[in-house]
């Protein structure tokens, strides 16, 4: 009869051993016994002890590989009651030494209550027996020594049941300060020569299939673009040579593994080695800390960081905008304002009108500068209108390339316009719109002075209509794209033509109201294209 549960009590890990050690013993004394009654040509008891020598051969195999009980308790029990009462019935006092080995054998792999019981019957079997074919002096001193092997036998099981007890004590103590550190183990040894990964460690990776079976590697769960270094950084330890005994330590490195669900994991590795006597490794160790959330809280630390450097940068730029643009109206205003105070009397109605209509400029330009920078605020905050309506985009176009080449009266602010739509109504927001091209026209006639003229082309492209504005100028260096449309950023090859650094940063927001896009073209001293477009369907407000 076999089962298939695991030893339980009284043997450990740590004990197979030395209990796989003493089963062998008592094989050996079996055989010995064997040979000694077959010599005797006593076929019936060499036999039972052939049968012996097996049963204990198969318990001791079973702890030292870990694997099920042959036959259950009660079945070994009763095998060993029934050797033992032939034996001793056939060899007499010869069969009584069968009884300590056979002790020590039940209490190594049975329970108590089925150690207790054998030994119970073993004596009054031994001992009635021995009285039977002898005397009661001999079954006297017969049942004293088997009291005193039945005592030694429990004394030594209970003192392994007790050190079991410690040490499954401690590794629970130290498996409950493993988990709390969220770190997994893994261990290889010589002789099984594969891995075995801690209950941690499969729970971190989503409990693999297959795991700690014959053939399963943790490889199979690193991401292949850490595999390589895994095997070079990390694994060369336990192919490496080294002194018996020596103990050898990996540097810590950081890897990913992937889980069952597909998701990367962050760890922190680190191993040891243990030198055999040949300078093969015998034993492996390694432990993996989970510090993904450590690593996504450095990256967003980082994140802060850099908004926090952005946000620096952008107060800078503002400041020295602001002072920049300010300084110039303010000055012409309070100039004026000087003049009309000091020179009242002095100034006719001509003179004192250029003064009022130079503070009008420097006011509207100063305001001018503040809603640019208020709207800017309101799309960040989502707090920008969005109201489209039907109109006719040709004609707002056009108002729109009219305000612009009145604002630019230049022999060189001609604007180049090609219409192509073959329908021109659509549905846009005109004062999100007005942002758009107006900035983009003002900004190609403003960096394409003397260059030609600039060409403003509106077509269709499958549902959405395209808003092309190509210029001839001074175009926007490499380095300045990615940060184009960032506010108060000006290109480094601005030189003095005058600028806030709002007008793209209106324009990326406004489009995006619309659900549209936005791209740049430009070569250094040939010009820019930037290329709007929009969708003819209303999006959703904002």
């Amino acid at each position: 009869m076999t089962v298939d549960t695991p030893f339980g009590d009284g043997v450990i890990h740590t004990q197979r051993v030395p209990v796989s050690y003493a089963l062998a013993a008592a094989a050996g004394f079996f055989v010995l016994l064997a040979s000694k009654n077959l010599y005797d040509h006593d076929y019936v008891t060499g036999g039972l002890c052939m049968i012996a020598t097996q049963v204990a051969l198969t318990y001791a195999q079973a702890i030292y590989r870990a694997r099920p009980r042959p036959m259950s308790d009660p079945v070994l029990t009763a095998i060993a009651i029934c050797v033992l009462t032939v034996t001793i019935d056939r060899r007499g006092l010869v069969g009584v030494l069968w009884t300590p080995p056979l002790m020590l054998m039940l209490h190594l792999v049975t329970n108590r209550r089925a150690s207790a019981t054998f030994d119970f019957c073993a004596v009054l079997i031994a001992v009635g027996m021995t009285y039977y074919q002898f005397d009661g002096v001999t079954a006297f001193r017969v049942g004293a020594i088997l009291c005193i092997s039945s005592a030694f036998a429990h004394i030594y099981a209970r003192i392994m049941a007790s050190h079991q007890a410690r040490q499954e004590e401690q590794r629970q103590h130290l498996d409950l300060m493993v988990r709390c550190a969220n770190v997994g183990g893994l261990e290889w040894d010589a002789g099984s020569r594969s891995m075995q990964a801690s209950q941690r460690l499969l729970d971190m990776l989503g409990r693999p299939p297959n795991a700690n079976q014959p053939g399963w590697e943790i490889l199979e769960w690193v991401h292949p673009d850490d595999r390589q270094r895994m095997v070079s950084d990390f694994f060369s330890l336990l192919h490496s040579r080294a002194q018996p005994g020596e103990v050898r330590k990996t540097q810590a490195h950081s890897f990913r593994l992937l889980t069952v669900q597909g998701q990367n994991l962050w760890v922190h590795a680190e191993a040891i080695a243990v030198g055999a006597q040949d300078g093969s490794t015998q034993k492996f160790i390694a432990t993996f800390m989970d510090v993904s959330q450590l690593r996504a809280a450095q990256a967003d630390t980082l994140a802060a960081l850099q908004r926090q450097k952005e946000l620096n940068e952008l107060r800078a730029r503002f400041v020295a905008m602001a002072s920049h643009e300010f300084r110039t109206p303010l000055a012409t205003i309070l100039s004026s304002a000087q003049l009309i105070r000091q020179y009242k009397d002095r100034l006719d109605a001509n003179e004192r009108e250029d003064l009022l209509q130079s503070v009008e400029t420097g006011v509207l330009r100063m305001t001018a500068m503040l809603d640019r920078i208020l709207l800017i605020n309101k799309a960040d905050a989502q707090m920008l209108e969005f109201r489209p309506e039907r109109l006719n985009a040709i004609a707002l176009c056009q108002s729109i390339v009219d305000e612009v080449e009145q604002q630019f009266v230049t022999p060189h602010s001609s604007i180049d316009t090609q219409y192509e739509l073959p329908e021109a109504v659509g549905d846009y927001d005109p004062k999100l719109l007005r942002h758009i091209l107006g900035n983009l026209l003002s900004n190609a006639i403003k960096y394409s002075a003397n260059s030609g003229p600039v060409v403003f082309k509106v077509h269709r492209q499958g549902g959405n209509t395209v808003f092309e504005v190509q210029d001839q100028g001074i175009g926007i260096p490499p380095s300045d794209l990615p940060e184009l449309f960032e506010p108060f950023h000006r290109g480094s090859n601005v030189l003095d033509i005058k600028g806030t650094g709002l007008g793209l940063t209106i324009v990326k927001k406004s489009v995006e109201m619309h659900g549209g896009d936005i791209a740049v073209q430009s070569e250094l001293g040939r010009g820019t294209c930037f290329r709007v477009t929009l969708a003819n369907a209303t999006p959703s407000t904002v």
